[in-house]
């Protein structure tokens, strides 16, 4: 049964129905004579997971914080919508310090950036000690992300053991941010010019910088690669990075874990594409495939952990076949402990001549 606030908003139309909540203050009378009460994510850049509140259990994202991977066209990224559904979960647990343990998620329809993002929270159970959550993630009536969150009250471990981190990963202060790698090609040659492919390199070039720029965590790859070669000698289909926030997210554990949802399906996809030659962000993704998209995503979070300090993303890629390509990712602290794991399935589609030259769609 659709909420009788969604039904609304597909009758009068989204843009108009957000356009009025936004001009609205955090007081004032929403729909249906409810009060639209601002949802603030602490500081997350310029709070990313903000959401609206529309009706219990209804939430809403506005447009103009979405983010856009680099020639994507007003799509959505993938990894922002994790987070606000994780988020919109959590905004309907008990108060007894419950944190998200696990999540499993699917993609089904390109979210876009030009209305907003509605999210509808089913209490599906609460227990003594587990709780777990529906969430249904609407754009314009249709259903474009599903998920299933669960979440545990905090109790003592009888039994652990862990994958020890990677050894001989460069520490986060030997490794150029995103920003200065994608600053320190802005002098290339290659970019120089006036030739039809100084130009399209250069272009290319602004848009992923301009994503990086945006985007509110930092990244540091432990292994640098050009994002104006064109032609990438093949790698083993493994990879390493330091994230975190660019900004202090407070002490709320469940948003930390949130943000890290948030930031885990950056780097998944580009870890398969990479003993076919392929680097993204990179020219040779934009002219080497026509499609990639994320179309599932799994989390498992082990142990608290901050998402605004240092954590090494360690990701491998067991197998393409059938035009979709297996990741899984494991989250470390500094301290070298497996806090979160990861598991994501995309559709991978090489260009073929004849095909539209325009850039890959990723990730739904």
């Amino acid at each position: 049964m659709v909420p009788r606030t969604v039904q609304l908003v597909g009758r009068t139309g989204l843009a108009s129905f957000f356009s009025g909540f936004r001009r609205a203050s955090s007081e004032a009378t929403g729909i249906a004579g409810s009060p639209i009460r601002r949802l603030r994510s602490e500081v997350f850049g310029p709070s990313n997971l903000d959401l609206q509140e529309l009706d219990v259990g209804l939430y809403a994202a506005d447009p103009h914080r979405l983010l856009v991977p680099p020639g994507q066209r007003g799509r959505v990224f993938g990894g922002q919508v994790v987070g606000q559904a994780m988020h919109a979960a959590t905004l309907t647990l008990p108060t007894d310090g419950r944190s998200v343990h696990s999540l499993h998620a699917y993609f089904l329809k390109a979210g876009r950036t030009d209305r907003p993002i509605l999210y509808h929270v089913e209490n599906t159970s609460d227990s003594r000690s587990f709780s777990t959550r529906r969430v249904l993630a609407r754009q314009a009536g249709a259903i474009i992300y599903q998920c299933q969150v669960s979440f545990q009250v905090s109790e003592e471990s009888d039994l652990e053991h862990a994958l020890p981190m990677p050894l001989g990963v460069p520490k986060p202060e030997d490794c150029r941010s995103m920003d200065e790698i994608f600053e320190g090609y802005r002098g290339d040659p290659r970019v120089q010019g006036t030739s039809e492919e100084a130009t399209a390199s250069r272009a290319a070039l602004e848009q992923m910088a301009d994503f990086v720029a945006r985007n509110p965590i930092e990244v540091r790859p432990t292994h640098e690669a050009d994002p104006l070669d064109p032609d990438p000698h093949p790698r083993a289909p493994k990879m390493s990075v330091w994230m975190r926030t660019r900004l202090p997210l407070g002490a709320n554990p469940n948003l930390h874990l949130c943000s890290a949802a948030f930031f885990s399906d950056l780097c998944l996809l580009p870890t398969g594409l990479l003993p076919h030659g392929i680097n993204f962000p990179g020219i040779s993704s934009m002219t080497k495939l026509s499609l990639m998209a994320s179309l599932d995503h799994a989390m498992w979070f082990h142990s608290p952990f901050r998402a605004d300090e240092w954590v090494l993303y360690d990701l491998d890629s067991p197998r393409a076949a059938g035009n979709r390509t297996l990741v899984f990712g494991r989250l470390y602290n500094q301290a070298g402990v497996l806090c979160a794991s990861v598991a994501q399935e995309g559709v991978v589609r090489k260009r073929k001549a004849g095909d539209q030259q325009t850039a890959p769609v990723l990730p739904v």
